[in-house]
């Protein structure tokens, strides 16, 4: 197992997911649920940087890899489901 290091942001989780809103809502959804509907977003909301996948455990690996200890705001695109972000605790992101 490896060291997890907790999550790092300039950001709130509350702030990340009010940006994430609307930056998904204002921004992104139409456009996104064209061609991925279905698909998980995963977004750095101060780079505005997203990762999509249909398997949301690689769409948040893929946001890692660029953002090691970043909150991310999660969404599953087209769906009602409530957008969060993600929740940090041993290697894994949970969508609350």
């Amino acid at each position: 197992m490896t060291n997890m290091v907790p999550p790092q942001s300039n950001l709130s989780a509350d702030e990340v997911t009010k940006a994430g809103e609307k930056y998904y809502f204002d921004i992104l959804k139409e456009k996104l649920e064209k061609t991925n509907n279905g698909q998980f977003l995963v977004l750095e909301v101060e780079s505005k940087k997203y990762f999509i996948n249909e398997d949301l455990m690689v769409a948040l690996n893929e946001a890692r890899k660029e953002f090691r200890s970043k909150l991310f705001f999660i969404v599953q695109i087209g769906t009602l489901q409530k957008p969060t972000m993600n929740y940090k605790k041993e290697n894994y992101g949970w969508l609350l």
